[in-house]
């Protein structure tokens, strides 16, 4: 059984946007079933801050590769057996940039991402911010959830729906795009700034199952993969 990505893991119900934040440096984080977000704050009470945009739509290759190496990096931690390093996917990297046009923060219906692309199911990520824009801030925000997750139970304290696809075994393929977006629906409390979207084939969170088996880094690789590259299992050596 597929599980929406909105909805798996977590233990608090689809209508409460902002089920917890943190407030770090001048962003307050805000965790949520849609997706995380990032809002820029003052030192008294958060307000939306002026955008430093460089962009407005679409990764360069260079922060392709970044949040791709951030994600393998961030897998590769993990302590799995079983674990499948990840490549880019341009294929996925178009739908996912052209859902990020539509400006809305939520996920994308689950028609959108299933029997697409030679995939079952499409797994997906999002991310809202209204502070400078970092490619990697998103990445490893959705990984942060981790302190939310128990492994042993499969039980969430908070939202870990995100940390789980970005560390789901069998996922391999990768592609985000993002767009700012001057009329931004769906975030909470702001209505203009970043949003991404990250794209993940096959999709991860099936209901019932853990993220990934544990114990020494390949030693369970799946048969298609026939080398380990920095703890992670790889279908070529590079």
């Amino acid at each position: 059984m597929f599980l929406r990505q909105s909805a798996q893991l977590s233990c608090v119900s689809l209508v409460l946007l902002a089920v917890s934040w943190a407030i770090a440096a001048e962003q307050e984080i805000i965790y949520s079933d849609s997706g995380v977000c990032s809002k820029a704050v003052s030192w008294g009470h958060p307000r939306v801050k002026r955008q430093t945009i460089q962009r407005q739509s679409g990764f360069t290759n260079d922060e392709k590769m970044a949040i791709l190496q951030r994600h393998n990096d961030l897998r590769a931690k993990e302590g799995s057996s079983n674990m499948r390093r990840m490549h880019w996917d341009s294929a996925l990297e178009v739908l996912a940039q052209s859902y990020s046009e539509k400006c809305d923060f939520k996920h994308s219906p689950l028609s959108y991402r299933t029997n697409v692309l030679d995939f079952k199911y499409i797994g997906e990520n999002i991310y809202a911010g209204t502070a400078t824009f970092d490619p990697l801030t998103p990445v490893q925000l959705w990984w942060d959830e981790y302190t939310f997750y128990d492994f042993n139970t499969r039980r969430c304290t908070g939202v870990c729906g995100h940390y789980t696809q970005v560390v789901w075994d069998k996922s391999f393929a990768l592609g985000c795009g993002f767009h700012y977006c001057k009329n931004l629906t769906g975030a909470p409390n702001f209505n203009r700034g970043y949003n991404v979207v990250c794209h993940y084939g096959p999709g991860g969170n099936i209901a019932g199952l853990k993220p990934y088996l544990k114990g020494e880094a390949c030693t369970a690789c799946p048969k298609e993969t026939a080398f380990c590259v920095n703890g992670l299992c790889a279908s070529t050596g590079e």
